[in-house]
């Protein structure tokens, strides 16, 4: 009984803390926050749009286009996939917001749930920002920018704010630089001045930070190239490259782009570990292929996305090494329940706690976002009580912990 008290108080404490959310795809393909936009959310694109769809896929579902996903593509599989964590918050934000009674969508209740999403999600943005409110955000850090450039038709309210990737330019996004440099970008100097226009218009425009997805594309192994090898590879035809060279070309841009971190002082987040959806190469994002780059770029500070999921000690371990390399659990309470816990009190133990960042939602609806951070707020104060029932911890420095991993630390290390 004594045991179940302490972890109320602690919840309680973790309820009244402003989160800082690390990381969201709100708005990145749905028009979620942007008044100008209409968004038309059904059952059926609520799923679509959750990382529910892949374990649907992985289960043995073909997989069908979001927008043309149905009723009975999803119902043979839903059986299958009711233990996974995807499934538990996914049906937490339908009981919560859509009057879903028990855990299970069904045969007789799924059209009338879809009907209360679409109801609910008409007037869009006054009810993300209702959802908001509720989960009592301080700044929420939107992935969303597209070409280099950062979406600026999104609603103007201060607790939304963005990162942005320079991923065309690395990947020899030869249109992206013609837009920026409003001409031909023929030579390589132009090229790379599209890149210091990027950089200048998204520091302008308000961006806190650099994000880089090339994981999904690539390996995330990036050598020292010269600047005349990369030149030579951009002047024989960047669509032309051999595999091998495109790889060296885009090693010189990504060091490219952490001089020019340096230089802003903007943080550097990677994804690491696990891809959302299916059929991905799980070696190209293992963490410790970054070495290089924390050891070159000692002024960036780095930010290891998804906890480096399976490499979750491995993480660990790179953030004890070196000073710039932060860890962020953004989306890892929603993978594994139990390896975030394990992750969460391993890290504690061997990492400074002011480098840990233990929630983002990396979603792409509000109403999952939410439910994922009660989840993680859950499981937190499961490892906080863990670590004052064992002695590891006083009840107060587990409070002060928790107030940093939740807020404080992203507030410092994003100048929030």
């Amino acid at each position: 009984m004594m045991e179940n008290s302490l972890w109320k108080e602690v919840r309680e404490e973790i309820d009244k803390v402003q989160i800082v959310d690390t990381h969201e795809h709100l708005g990145k393909e749905l028009p979620i926050f942007r008044p100008s936009k209409k968004i038309k959310l059904n059952l059926m694109r609520f799923i679509a749009y959750s990382y529910l769809y892949g374990d649907l896929v992985s289960s043995g579902m073909k997989p069908i286009a979001l927008n043309r996903l149905a009723w009975e593509d999803i119902k043979p599989y839903l059986e299958s996939v009711r233990t996974t964590v995807y499934y538990k918050y996914l049906i937490k934000a339908l009981q919560d917001f859509y009057g879903l009674e028990g855990d299970q969508i069904t045969d007789s209740n799924w059209e009338i749930i879809s009907k209360r999403i679409t109801e609910k999600n008409e007037n869009h943005v006054e009810w993300e920002l209702q959802v908001l409110d509720l989960m009592n955000i301080h700044r929420m850090i939107l992935e969303i920018s597209e070409k280099c450039v950062l979406k600026t038709d999104i609603v103007d309210d201060e607790r939304l704010v963005q990162i942005i990737n320079f991923e065309e330019l690395i990947m020899g996004g030869l249109t992206t630089a013609k837009k920026l440099i409003h001409s031909s970008a023929e030579n390589f100097d132009e090229y790379l001045n599209a890149l210091d226009i990027a950089f200048d218009m998204a520091v302008e425009n308000g961006a806190i930070g650099v994000k880089s997805s090339l994981a999904y594309l690539r390996i995330i192994s990036y050598d020292k190239v010269e600047k005349s090898e990369a030149q030579k590879i951009f002047n024989n035809g960047i669509r032309r490259a051999t595999p091998t060279e495109l790889k060296k070309f885009q090693d010189f841009m990504m060091h490219v782009v952490c001089e020019k971190c340096t230089e802003f002082k903007l943080p550097y987040e990677f994804h690491t570990g696990l891809h959302a959806g299916n059929f991905n190469t799980l070696k190209n994002s293992d963490p410790l292929l970054l070495e290089n780059l924390f050891r070159d770029y000692r002024k960036v500070n780095f930010v290891l996305f998804h906890g480096g999921y399976p490499y979750l000690q491995e993480v660990g371990v790179l953030a004890k090494y070196f000073p710039n390399v932060y860890l962020d659990a953004c989306w890892l309470s929603d993978i594994s329940i139990s390896s975030y816990k394990r992750a969460l009190s391993e890290w504690l133990e061997i990492v400074p706690s002011n480098k840990i960042f233990a929630w983002g939602g990396d979603q792409m609806l509000i109403e999952h976002s939410y439910a994922s951070l009660l989840l993680a707020k859950d499981l937190i104060a499961d490892v906080l009580v863990d670590k004052i029932n064992s002695g590891y911890f006083n009840q107060n420095l587990a409070i002060s912990v928790m107030k940093k991993i939740l807020g404080q630390n992203a507030i410092n290390l994003y100048r929030l």
